[in-house]
């Protein structure tokens, strides 16, 4: 292992295997929605993909881009909004388009697993490329100071590793939320959403 350090105790152990969990959960996703696949997948796919860049870019901008402190809360925090919406609009706008329970059900969905895969690896792949300019930074300097981490290194993986896991959980989240807001504009509109006879692949 590269950073022998940035799992160091049973918290950090704990989160790991919770993060195995959910990338597990995550492939079985794919998976299933591979045999049996929806007319969701072409929108959620997209949707996915939008909101991932804008998340990576909101990670760039507070990390290795070494802006200026109101540009990079400027960038940060609009493109935060902006991923958190995109997400949101998936399952949204299938209940706009569709009455089918499962289109808008896996619209959300795969939006927000294809955004957290999507951001997980970004910012996993960017931090590893991007140590030496990560540890300048003035901020991550006295975050490190409180970690107990040996090294910088280590503190940088860690700490990465911990928000690429919370982006795993909070974008299925909105996802879901989303498709939860498409069946809600239904009901508002007076219109029942209705589950399209499903035909399992051989």
């Amino acid at each position: 292992m590269a950073f022998p350090h940035s799992i160091a105790d049973l918290g950090d152990l704990g989160l790991l295997s919770a993060t195995i969990g959910v990338l597990g959960a995550y492939l079985s996703y794919a998976i299933r929605l591979a045999r049996h696949p929806a007319p969701a997948v072409a929108p959620g796919t997209w949707f996915g993909l939008a909101a991932a860049a804008c998340w990576a870019i909101e990670i760039w901008a507070g990390g290795p881009a070494a802006l200026d402190h109101h540009t990079e809360r400027a960038i940060g925090a609009a493109f935060a909004l902006s991923a958190t919406a995109i997400t949101l609009a998936a399952g949204l706008i299938a209940g706009l388009r569709t009455r089918d329970q499962r289109t808008i059900w896996h619209t959300g969905l795969l939006a927000g697993t294809i955004s957290g895969a999507g951001v997980c690896a970004f910012a996993v792949f960017m931090t590893l490329m991007t140590l030496p300019a990560l540890g300048r930074r003035a901020d991550y300097q006295a975050q490190f100071l409180t970690s107990h981490r040996p090294a910088m290194h280590d503190f940088l993986v860690n700490d990465i590793l911990g928000a690429a896991a919370a982006h795993l959980i909070i974008n299925v989240l909105l996802g879901v939320l989303g498709a939860a807001a498409g069946f809600a504009l239904l009901a508002l509109r007076g219109i029942s959403a209705t589950a399209a006879p499903h035909h399992p692949s051989s």
